[in-house]
């Protein structure tokens, strides 16, 4: 995925609201966002597929609709990997983490979390590894693979019908609204009570 983020300020930014976009019209392939962070200051982006064209196109697109009177403080953007997690996480006396692993969760981008596990695990295991605790590095590997690569593996095949599927998250949404409906005005907690006990990856 290719993202591009402003920083920006607007009086008319929401500071305790954070805002998503989705559709193939703001976000093909991906999605759209604004975190803010203080007094009428946000991070807004925009992630797409990079088959879809630059991403900078389609957030000064969402920008002039959402904030048109933004003052853009600063600009960034980026590569994130979104291919299936590698077959093996070891090479030699070399361990991947995070990105270079394709640990980043496919289907939304993200990967501190991961990233930031990965690596404690590497320490860990690099730290035994050299005070003779282990005879290689293959623990490693294996709890990478225990880890993160089932939940990867069926978030890559979401992302996959993400951006094979026009609207597939805009069809979802709606479809799931009566729900929502449920969870927001009858029985607050009950989505998340059910997932917790319930989803399996």
């Amino acid at each position: 995925a290719v993202c591009s983020q402003y920083v920006i300020k607007d009086p008319n930014i929401e500071n305790d609201i954070i805002r998503l976009w989705m559709g193939w019209k703001v976000a093909p392939g991906g999605y759209g966002w604004i975190f803010p962070l203080n007094d009428g200051v946000a991070r807004i982006g925009i992630g797409t597929c990079g088959r879809f064209g630059n991403p900078k196109h389609y957030l000064e697109k969402l920008l002039n609709k959402e904030y048109p009177n933004a003052r853009i403080l600063s600009r960034s953007g980026g590569i994130v990997p979104l291919a299936k997690p590698l077959d093996n996480f070891v090479n030699g006396n070399i361990l991947y983490v995070g990105d270079r692993a394709n640990l980043c969760v496919p289907a939304t981008g993200a990967g501190n979390v991961n990233a930031l596990s990965s690596g404690r695990f590497a320490g860990q295991t690099a730290a035994m590894y050299v005070n003779g605790e282990i005879p290689d590095l293959s623990i490693y590997d294996t709890t990478i693979k225990k880890e993160f690569v089932r939940k990867l593996n069926w978030s890559y095949k979401l992302k996959e019908n993400i951006t094979t599927s026009t609207d597939y998250l805009n069809h979802f949404f709606n479809r799931i609204k009566p729900i929502l409906w449920l969870h927001e005005h009858v029985c607050p907690g009950l989505i998340e009570r059910f997932c917790l006990k319930n989803m399996r990856f």
